[in-house]
């Protein structure tokens, strides 16, 4: 089979046959597939012999290493990119949603549920596309090294980043009331300035912080004074920008963008102007939680001495930072001033890689100095959170002196039962003896006070620190104690409610040790980079102004070339200077957002998008009349899905809200009324939609393509209203079309266009709805129901002409058969001579004029002649006449009839007829020849017609002879196969896998022989069987190895599992790795068993690069991937000879499982990673059936060392 037949076999088409040649033993299309599809993933191994040059081996290398390379580099830049596209787009809506949200809150009249809709929609899409650039950078990241992906997903990013740009469009402005009263930005700096004031986004302090009194008096006045300026500075601003927000709601002269810019002046400045104040109120707190840090410090706190050891770290460490940066500034400086000097392109590179790895290592002190100011500005707060701590801790010792206070004001205690009792005082049981919660929680307690837990640190060397503290533990325990004394007399919910205060302030203990380190905060942007970025992000603002058809005169877009020169020049020379730069980022910033506020689109324009609006809004009217919907009041129009909501609007511009009803399954409900199919309905709802979306387009000059959307959209709506009666049509042709297309008639007889005229039509059926106007879909509805009626009887004249040609081949046979054939056919003529014998066939044959060597030949002739006819005759019982010489050809005619295609009957006629053609030629060679007129020439061709026929019964009496013995031969390994099962079924790991596998290649042996039985062909069922037989030995092969290995006896435990695992890991990779070679050896011998796929030079090539890969399973460093290290055993072995009580034990026997079970894990995940085994396991010729094996052994491993090695029960 070609490469271009496999092609067409994808598409749904038939690939042509050679003539004369069976199909049988070819690789199924799946099998082809796979070999073609694995090239393209793994490349083909080559090897060359010793001494031979590699010179073009090495050049092709090289050059896949750099396009490797190349598409590598291109990845990375479509990913920031897409990244970088990404996070404007959540920056931007999620500022328009901020503005709507402030404006909607301060005045109902500003609320637009269609914004609502759209940037719900944008959000919704814009995930969308996020989650695919997620998913393909995550498949290319986990594409194997053998077969890189950077290419594919450049390509695939590169076209999500369009998707983005197309987006952004989509991204829906700011309503326009909204945008007009400018309340929303406006009453949003004012949150910014109102969330200052609360301290959010603050880090280490919180406003119940800043308020708390100090006992210190002079501390005290310093708290209140800060932070009375610090509010001072709040409130003033606040004040401010709720001036120009009652100026913005009034009359006003001034411009919305004259009040926002001096709001964002006014809020922007708070920071600077609490700065001060800010750093004043941190010193203070931080002073007295200095003092509190001492003390508990010297309370033996754990927590506090571990505070005291990093704020010494911090002060010691903090001026080496401060050195290092000021010494990297300074070199930065100096290589700027040595790239402005460099005159040469290389020494330029040289200075400027220099200066970036500079660069990056002050962004690295910077970021580790910026942690340490977080850690100290937060210190206050964990301080804090200590001290609240210590009440907790005095807290229980007050209960613990006197509980009734503490019980009375629980008062009523739920009641208790002797369940409760056993619970809290423990006792016998079943087996064993319980020693209840209370003394189980102490044990608890006590592991908490003594044990270091492993926490973030941010110096190494620093003091370790248990949950809970000694003294703490110790107010639990008499906690514990007070639980005891009351539920052993009998005040069971006494009892109980203290063991609960207990675990309650055990929690409280436990998080006060556990502080999150702060995460290393990004480098804040270079004077360089946010230059930079001011730069692109106003290009991109000016880009999408000009796409509304803004600054026609280029005067906008000159001045930021310019800007862009001066930077560039800036850069090029030393000291640095970029303020002047910076400041005209800023006028021209203003002077675009000027430019964006006053702009007038062309009035040719806006009468096409009043236009669509106009038309959008009338198809969703009249969508009224076709979907079933309710009314919805304005203020639940958020709780509507915005694919079922329709909005429209009456002749004064009022909107009304419906939402379309669905069905249980989600289907919209149409009117009962209606003929319209739904599909129709919901395309003609998107059109509305696009109309919207049209109405609001900025684009220049749009006018055009409005109109020609709205013309389309309203001859498609006039199309479907009057459209009743054609989709009352359709409906009825498809009901017969289905009745034809479902008739059995096509369930086994093929005529020629049927497969094509199906797909066409079922496509039809199902979008014609959304892509045709009822008119030219009833058309083609009548197309399809006559195409479908004349295929019907292409189909009877298939089933005649069928009948017609089984019996031209049935008549072929009968004349090729000595016993059945009538006179004069070829068969009986060959029957005839086997019946007379040799004597009668040379009778006449005259030997008096022959030379010495001619009468040699006759000898020898005549004694083939005599072998021939008596092997024939010997044979008669089973075969006769010409059937065996022939019997090839019969069968591919059959089987090629079998398709009950127009195509293999027409075919098949072919055969049959050349077949019919040959045996009447082949009978009127034989009569005419003449042995005593022409001698030996003739003699030498009846000879040979002899010899021909008696060969064609030699080959299938040895191919059937072969195929009964692999049949007795197969019965027999799945007959030996369902005994060791039965008999094993308790020993077994993997008993469910096994047996499936027999009954696999039962199920292939009942099919192989009732084929066999029906067709007779012995060819086709020996190769057949030579498959399912080497599969059936393999499996009880591998089944005898895979026993379970014998749980542990008695009291003792011991490690010999893990021995005997290891052994079975081994052998059953090793039955892996010969079956996978095995495995390649036998595709290609399948693959050479016909003809056809054997000179087919590309499938031949595909085969012996899977046999490749596949013999790669054989190499030693697979062998190794199953090694289990030998220091697992003698780990355990060690510490379970050590006694019970042996501290460290338990502990070091619950490390040692877990580096044992890694271990098995780690096995797991290399096997599964290999790219041989893989190709294995995943085959579609055996499917990989020694793989359970293997598998099944690792999941026992793994299950003992948790069973059997539990630290707990050791």
């Amino acid at each position: 089979m070609s490469l271009r037949d496999l092609r067409r076999l994808r598409e749904g088409k038939e690939a042509a046959m050679p003539d004369d040649q069976s199909t049988t033993n070819e690789l199924s299309l799946d099998q082809i597939i796979f070999v073609s599809k694995y090239l393209k993933v793994v490349p083909k191994p080559s090897w060359r012999p010793f001494g031979k040059s590699n010179a073009d081996e090495i050049r092709r290398v090289e050059s896949a290493n750099e396009t490797v390379k190349r598409n590598f580099g291109e990845f990375q830049r479509a990913r920031d990119h897409v990244a970088r596209q990404i996070a404007e787009m959540v920056r931007i809506a999620g500022d328009r949603l901020k503005q709507y949200q402030a404006a909607a809150d301060a005045d109902p009249l500003n609320k637009d549920p269609e914004f609502v809709r759209d940037i719900g929609e944008f959000g919704k899409r814009l995930a969308e596309l996020k989650t695919k650039v997620r998913d393909k950078v995550k498949e290319v990241g986990d594409a194997p090294e053998t077969a890189p992906r950077f290419g594919d997903g450049a390509q695939a990013l590169l076209g999500y980043g369009q998707d983005l740009t197309r987006l952004e469009d989509d991204l829906p402005d700011l309503p326009p009331v909204v945008v007009r009263s400018v309340v929303g930005s406006l009453l949003a700096i004012a949150a910014r300035v109102s969330d200052m004031k609360a301290f959010v986004g603050v880090g280490g302090l919180s406003r119940e912080m800043a308020e708390r009194r100090i006992d210190d008096d002079a501390a005290e006045t310093r708290r209140v004074r800060a932070l009375e300026d610090y509010d001072d500075v709040c409130d003033k601003a606040r004040k401010a920008i709720d001036g120009i927000i009652d100026e913005a709601r009034g009359q006003t002269r001034r411009t919305d963008g004259q009040m926002r810019d001096e709001a964002e002046t006014l809020a922007s400045a708070v920071p600077g102007d609490c700065a001060p104040y800010l750093a004043a109120l941190r010193a203070v707190l931080n002073e007295a939680a200095l003092s509190l840090v001492q003390e508990l410090k010297g309370d033996g706190d754990k927590t506090a001495e571990r505070e005291v050891y990093r704020l010494d770290e911090l002060r010691k460490r903090t001026g080496k930072l401060d050195t290092g940066i000021t010494a990297i500034e300074t070199r930065l400086v100096e290589l700027q001033q040595e790239r402005a000097n460099a005159t040469g392109f290389n020494e330029k590179r040289e200075i400027t890689a220099q200066y970036k790895a500079e660069k990056a290592r002050l962004d690295e002190l910077k970021a580790r100095r910026a942690q340490f100011d977080l850690y100290k500005d937060a210190f206050a707060g964990r301080m804090a959170r200590l001290e609240a701590v210590k009440d907790q801790y005095n807290s229980a010792l007050d209960i613990a002196a006197d509980p009734d206070t503490f019980l009375q004001a629980r008062a009523p205690l739920p009641p208790a039962t002797e369940i409760t009792k056993f619970a809290l005082l423990g006792g016998p049981m079943k087996k064993g003896v319980s020693i209840g919660d209370i003394e189980e929680y102490r044990a608890r307690f006590k592991r908490a006070s003594t044990t270091v837990v492993p926490q973030d640190q941010l110096f190494m060397g620093e003091p370790g620190v248990s949950d809970i503290t000694g003294a703490q533990f110790q107010a639990l325990s008499t906690l514990l104690d007070k639980a005891r004394q009351m539920a052993e007399a009998g005040q069971l919910a006494e009892g109980q409610a203290l063991l609960k205060e207990a675990i309650r302030l055990f929690g409280v203990f436990q998080e006060s040790t556990k502080f999150m380190l702060p995460a290393v905060p990004e480098a804040p942007p270079s004077q360089i980079d946010r230059t930079e970025r001011d730069l692109k992000r106003l290009s991109v603002q000016l880009d999408r102004f000009w796409g509304r058809g803004g600054d026609g005169d280029d005067a906008l877009r000159k001045r930021l070339d310019e800007i862009v020169k001066a930077r560039d020049t800036a850069l090029n020379k030393a000291p640095l200077a970029l303020s002047d730069v910076e400041d005209a980022i800023v006028d021209f910033r203003r002077q675009l957002d000027a430019a964006e506020r006053g702009f007038v689109t062309n009035p040719q324009d806006q009468l096409s998008r009043d236009k669509a609006a106009g038309a959008g809004n009338q198809i969703k009217k009249d969508l009224l009349n076709l979907f079933e919907t309710r009314p919805v009041a304005e203020a639940d129009v958020g709780k509507i899905d915005s694919r079922r909501l329709l909005i429209v609007r009456d002749g004064n511009g009022n909107r009304s809200y419906h939402e379309i009803l669905t069905q249980k399954d989600g289907t919209q409900t149409r009117r009962k009324n209606s003929h319209v199919p739904r599909e129709a309905m919901e395309m003609m709802l998107e059109k509305a939609r696009m109309l919207d979306a049209l109405a609001g387009c900025e684009s220049p000059d749009c006018a055009e393509m409005i109109d020609a959307a709205v013309n389309e959209a309203e001859a498609d709506l006039l199309a479907i209203k009057g459209g009743d009666k054609a989709y009352d049509h359709i409906a009825s042709q498809i009901k017969k079309c289905e009745v034809l297309v479902g008739d059995k008639l096509f369930g086994e007889w093929l005529p020629a266009g049927f497969g094509d005229v199906k797909v066409r039509y079922q496509t039809f059926k199902k979008d014609y709805a959304r892509t045709m106007r009822p008119g030219d879909a009833s058309a083609k509805a009548d197309e399809f129901h006559d195409a479908l009626t004349q295929l019907k009887k292409d189909a009877e004249t298939l089933k005649t002409d069928y009948k017609t040609v089984s019996g031209k081949l049935d008549k072929v046979s009968t004349d090729l058969d000595g016993k059945k054939a009538k006179a004069g056919t070829l068969g009986q003529k060959l029957e005839k001579m086997v019946k007379d014998g040799p004597e009668v066939l040379i009778k006449k044959l005259s030997l008096g004029r022959m030379s010495k060597d001619e009468h040699a030949e006759v000898t020898r002739l005549m004694g083939t002649l005599r072998t021939d006819l008596k092997y024939l005759k010997d044979k008669s019982k089973d075969f006769h006449g010409l059937e065996g010489r022939l019997a090839g050809r019969i069968a591919v005619a059959r089987q090629t009839l079998d398709t009950k295609t127009t195509d293999g009957v027409q075919r098949a006629g072919q055969i049959a007829d050349e077949l019919a053609r040959d045996a009447r030629d082949q009978a009127n060679d034989l009569d005419a020849l003449d042995i005593g007129a022409n001698g030996l020439a003739d003699f030498r061709k009846l000879v040979d017609f002899v010899s021909r026929a008696a060969g064609g019964v030699r080959t299938k009496d040895d191919l059937k002879t072969r195929a009964e013995r692999e049949r007795l031969a197969l019965k027999g390994e799945i007959e030996t196969a369902r005994a060791f099962l039965k008999k094993n079924r308790g020993k077994m790991g993997s008993y469910t896998e096994y047996a499936a596998v027999c009954d696999s290649i039962d199920k292939q042996y009942q099919s192989i022989t009732a084929v066999y039985a029906r067709t007779g062909d012995a060819d086709q069922a020996l190769s057949q069987l030579t498959q399912q037989t080497r599969s059936a030995k393999q499996l009880n092969d591998e089944m005898k190895d895979n026993l379970l290995v014998p749980e542990q006896s008695g009291k003792k435990v011991t490690t010999d599992f893990i021995t005997r695992f290891g052994e079975e890991l081994a052998k059953s990779l090793g039955h892996v790795q010969d079956n996978a070679a095995t495995l390649g050896l036998a595709i290609k011998e399948r693959s050479e068993e016909d003809e056809g796929q054997k000179g087919n030079a590309d499938l031949q090539r595909n085969v012996a690069a899977v046999k490749a890969v596949l013999e790669l399973a054989k190499r030693g460093e697979v062998t190794a991937l199953a090694a289990l290290k030998p220091s697992i055993k003698d780990d355990i072995d060690r510490l379970l000879a050590l006694a019970p009580t042996t501290a460290g034990r338990k502990a070091g026997l619950a490390t040692a499982r877990e580096a044992a079970l890694a271990n098995v894990r780690d096995i797991r995940a290399r096997l599964d990673a290999d790219p041989a085994l893989k190709v294995y396991r995943d085959n579609p010729f055996d499917k990989g059936a020694s793989w359970p094996a293997l598998a099944s052994a690792l999941h026992q491993l793994e299950t003992r060392l948790i069973k059997d090695l539990d630290p707990r029960k050791l």
